[in-house]
């Protein structure tokens, strides 16, 4: 009878051992008024219990800008936040010392738009005007080309807070242009209001604070497990999840799925084919973002990248 309780008593132990070992808790941001694709991610994991099943008692939390997210993350008020390569670099330049672990891949479209009047057709035209954007996040750095590409000299960049004051400043006439992205970008162009003179592409990046990650080996891996499955109930609730969204930033669901579609990973089929790993051209184009950025001033100095990217 001793022996059965003592080993009760071990297994109990054991057992209480591995749970307190896997509830890690996790403080989570992403940005709800960023963009597509990280936006509903963040969504599922709010309002599903897959942290959970990878053993994170979990707090997530909803920010509205790149700004944010970093400034959650250097004062230690995040562990890890969803955001863009940009801002990874911006970060690194700043020297947080913080591990860019995996991608969702593509944040959809960043563009340089105009009000729809016929003012301005080609981005020529907008020599010696002004060009709203989001200074030290990834706007910053497509102002900046559109800026040196056109009239390095003679543009003015104008600093705004969010998308929908760059939008009511476009229309309201005191600014000529501004960066605008998806879903936003897809909403206003559906609206007929704005014009696009031109847009690229970017590209979504999952950090996590070097503090958080070197307290246990395995964290990165459960993260990425957490983050792929949140990924793939995402791309196989499309409706479901595209409607939490829509009632967030009051967009509809159909704009934000032709939006979210730019995606490569939005129609795959099993949760295998998503792809998340940073490969070497997202690792050269954050360089090029690094060198960019330094050589205009955007950040102190050019940052170790690689010693940083899991």
């Amino acid at each position: 009878m001793k022996h059965l309780i003592a080993l009760a008593l071990v297994t109990l132990l054991a057992c209480g051992s591995y749970a307190a070992e896997k509830n890690t808790s996790l403080e989570l941001a992403y940005p709800l008024l960023g963009t597509i694709v990280v936006a509903q991610i963040g969504l599922v994991l709010e309002k599903t219990d897959i942290l959970k099943k990878h053993g994170f008692d979990a707090h997530v939390t909803a920010l509205g800008t790149g700004k944010e997210l970093k400034t959650a993350m250097m004062s230690n008020k995040a562990d890890v936040i969803l955001t863009s390569e940009s801002n990874f670099v911006v970060l690194r330049g700043n020297k947080f010392e913080g591990y860019a672990f995996s991608t969702f891949g593509s944040a959809g479209r960043l563009a340089l738009v105009v009000k729809n009047d016929g003012k301005f057709k080609k981005p020529e035209d907008l020599k010696g005007k002004k060009i709203g954007a989001i200074l030290g996040t990834t706007v910053h750095k497509e102002a900046l080309e559109w800026k040196n590409k056109i009239d390095k000299k003679g543009i003015e960049l104008i600093n705004l807070g969010s998308v929908a004051a760059i939008l009511s400043a476009i229309e309201a006439g005191t600014i000529e242009a501004g960066m605008v992205w998806d879903p936003f970008l897809e909403n206003s162009l559906v609206s007929k209001k704005f014009l696009m003179l031109g847009f690229s592409e970017f590209d979504l990046i999952n950090i996590v604070s070097k503090t958080y990650a070197d307290k246990d080996q395995k964290i990165i891996s459960r993260l990425n497990d957490s983050l792929r499955d949140a990924f793939f109930y995402f791309v196989t609730h499309k409706k479901e999840v595209n409607s939490w969204y829509a009632e967030q930033v009051k967009i509809d669901a159909d704009t934000l799925d032709r939006a979210s579609s730019i995606n490569k990973n939005y129609n795959v089929k099993k949760v295998t084919e998503l792809k998340m790993i940073i490969n070497e051209d997202l690792k050269k184009k954050m360089e090029e973002i690094s060198n960019f950025f330094f050589s205009e001033k955007v950040i102190p100095e050019k940052p170790n990248l690689m010693d940083f990217i899991k």
